[in-house]
């Protein structure tokens, strides 16, 4: 009658649970876990305050106690209830079970292949022996295994171990008065501290003195704590990490009694047999999803691609699969070469689906890209809008990563106050959110144009009406950069007034070197404009490029590094050529090789820190009076400092340039700046 009846009972079905998770036995563990079933089935028969929290610890028991059964509930619930109060949770364990069978199949294919690999290479070995001994006498290797009984006690090297009665026993480590022996005592995890010293003592053989208890005492009440927090069962139970792959063949057949659990192996499973089973579950269904499955799996080769193809043309445009069916049906239509169809589909989805979501929108782009015959018609299909940015490994919009950083206003370090800092933040990310709602080309096409596009053809780029404005400065900067390095007079002439353009901050530099009254002259002003904008780039940089325009000990975008074009190959183990990417339709073979040739040319420069600090060095020592010397020395032993390590970090060529200053400008206050670093550091 006791108005905490209701919820001892509940407690203890919940005590129970705990109980059985500390056990790795499963024949201690089940019968624990059968007795909190039959408590919590009195609470999700009726309502009340418990009957939600039982359902979910219920919920726990099958997932631990009958993973088969649980797993066929959950994809029945996800099917068809579309989620309860319990549907995170749900979703978590049904793919965690869907993992762990995962796991079980394929440990045990790796296994059976394992022992057929065995059986294969004894037979081979028994043939050879057969065929060497003649008229099939078969020679039994002999026993290399010598049985001899197990010593408990001691080991080989002096180690005496107590009697271990169970996986579950506390092991204390102890050592004879003398210190000579080594013991490993096991005793009972719910022992208490007097039985755990009696085993102690008499395992040595000998009373134990009172530090040596104590070490007992403390070695058996850490244990028995450890125990509780390293015992308890993992609930995640993948465990397979071998190179097997999961096939429709080798799916259990309680796994493909749910229609839900067997599509969404398959969709994830590569190769022609899951195609194969799509296929078939599409003609004996007629199912968008299988449709869309097959489709996923489909190459030129595959069969009955037809079929495939006309249902996927009649498949209604507000189906959740048609972005997904119209992608892979595209894709099997350009390599079937049958490319005025796959144009008409992608321009249809582009040009009509504004719902779809910013990266599958992308995927289209970049299909259509594959169809590009013009430089404007490249343009339009490289450039991609982001549909997230990292910054320090945090992956949002701009707008949210300002909105969570103000978040961390602290007035105890923010002595300037709340709007000073919310301003900071505004200013240090104003370049950056004016990236939110633009298109930027991707990696692969900015490699296409530093790899197939000589200086010429980027000048068409720039002029493009294709080409956003905010992009047209890159293109400058890029241009101007590989023109000075590579001593392209004439291309130089014609970019200028292009760049002055687009950062009228260069006007004073760019006009010292056209003012200039000799060539040396004129190469001394280039290398300082150079030096002082650490932006300048002969490669085109993918994403929002380098957002500012100084220098910094920490920067690792200053200037340029030598383009790696190498690449690590699993294959080989080892670094491997990186192939070229694919020619644009329009440019021809000779503008490739042209801009083949200017690579090779710059790559040969190296990593701008390098190049630029032996000029700096050749400079000053012809030209030991030039006032702007002292100051770009200073610029060139920041930009070589160990922070710069992969592109940079010249160490010598510091110290070398280092000396130069202290021993030539020892009053210049560059060298008081490089003094000044080296005290603090």
């Amino acid at each position: 009658d006791s108005p905490w009846q209701e919820t001892a009972d509940y407690l203890v079905a919940r005590t129970l649970i705990r109980q059985a998770s500390l056990s790795k036995d499963e024949n201690k563990s089940g019968p624990l876990y059968d007795e909190a079933e039959e408590h919590l089935k009195k609470f999700i028969s009726r309502s009340g305050k418990f009957s939600g929290s039982s359902e979910r610890l219920m919920g726990l028991i099958k997932y631990r106690r009958h993973p088969k059964e649980r797993v066929s509930e959950l994809a029945k619930q996800l099917t068809f209830y579309g989620g309860g109060e319990n549907f995170r949770q749900d979703v978590i364990d049904y793919n965690w079970l869907l993992d762990k069978f995962e796991s079980e199949v394929l440990n045990e294919e790796e296994k059976r292949k394992e022992a057929e690999k065995q059986k294969d290479t004894s037979s081979a070995a028994n043939a050879v022996a057969n065929a060497a001994n003649g008229v099939g006498e078969t020679i039994e290797a002999p026993n290399t295994e010598v049985n001899r009984p197990y010593d408990a006690a001691t080991n080989s090297s002096g180690m005496t171990y107590g009697a271990k009665t169970s996986e579950e026993d506390i092991a204390i480590y102890l050592s004879s008065e003398d210190l000579k022996q080594q013991f490993v005592l096991y005793v009972d995890r719910n022992s208490t501290d007097e039985e755990a010293v009696a085993a102690a003592e008499k395992l040595v053989g000998a009373p134990l003195s009172e530090e040596k208890k104590k070490h007992i005492r403390d070695s058996r009440r850490s244990g028995y704590a450890e125990h509780f927090s390293t015992s308890v069962q993992s609930g995640y139970e993948r465990n397979y990490y071998g190179e097997e792959k999961l096939t429709p063949s080798l799916m259990p057949a309680f796994l493909r009694q749910d229609p839900l659990t067997e599509w969404l192996f398959t969709y994830q499973t590569p190769g022609a047999e899951a195609y194969l089973h799509s296929l078939k579950q599409f003609r004996d269904g007629g199912s968008e999803l299988w449709l869309m499955t097959a489709l996923s799996k489909a190459d030129k080769s595959s069969t009955q691609l037809p079929r495939l193809i006309e249902a996927a043309t009649n498949t209604a445009r507000t189906s959740p699969a048609y972005p997904t069916i119209a992608y892979h049906t595209a894709r099997i239509l350009l390599e079937l070469g049958k490319n005025a169809e796959a144009r008409k589909l992608l321009d249809e989805v582009i040009n009509t689906s504004d719902q779809l979501p910013i990266s599958a929108r992308n995927s289209f782009i970049g299909l259509r890209l594959k169809l590009a015959e013009t430089l404007e018609d490249f343009l339009k299909y490289s450039l991609k809008t982001a549909y997230a940015f990292d910054f320090d490994g945090q992956a949002s919009s701009v707008d949210e990563i300002i909105a969570e950083q103000k978040t961390w206003y602290n007035p105890e370090y923010d002595k300037e106050g709340r709007e000073a800092y919310d301003a900071e933040l505004e200013k240090r990310y104003k370049e950056e959110r004016l990236w939110q709602a633009r298109q930027m080309f991707d990696s692969a096409s900015i490699e296409i144009f530093n790899q197939h596009f000589p200086a010429a053809s980027l000048l068409d780029v720039m002029h493009s009406p294709a080409l956003p404005d905010y992009m047209r400065e890159r293109f400058a900067v890029a241009i101007w950069t590989r023109a000075f390095l590579l001593n392209d007079a004439t291309t130089l002439l014609k970019i200028t007034p292009e760049l002055a353009k687009f950062r009228p901050e260069f006007e004073p530099f760019l006009t010292k070197i056209t003012d200039a009254k000799t060539p040396a002259a004129r190469e001394n002003a280039l290398m300082f404009f150079v030096l002082k904008n650490p932006l300048l780039s002969p490669y085109i940089e993918d994403g929002m490029g380098k957002t500012d325009n100084e220098s910094g000990q920490f920067e690792s975008n200053d200037w340029w590094c030598e383009p790696y074009d190498s690449e690590y190959s699993d294959a080989v183990n080892a670094e491997v050529p990186r192939s070229l990417p694919t020619r644009p339709a329009f440019l021809t073979a000779v503008q490739s090789q042209i801009a083949q040739t200017e690579r090779k040319r710059l790559k040969a420069l190296g990593d701008a820190p390098k190049f630029l600090a032996d000029k700096v060095l050749t400079w000053a020592k012809r030209y030991p009076t030039d006032r702007r010397v002292p100051e770009a020395l200073y610029i060139m032993i920041e930009a070589n400092g160990w922070t710069k390590y992969g592109c940079g970090n010249n160490e010598e060529l510091r110290e070398q340039m280092t000396t130069y200053l202290k021993k030539n400008y020892p009053n210049s206050e560059w060298t008081a700046k490089v003094v000044a670093g080296e005290s603090e550091r």
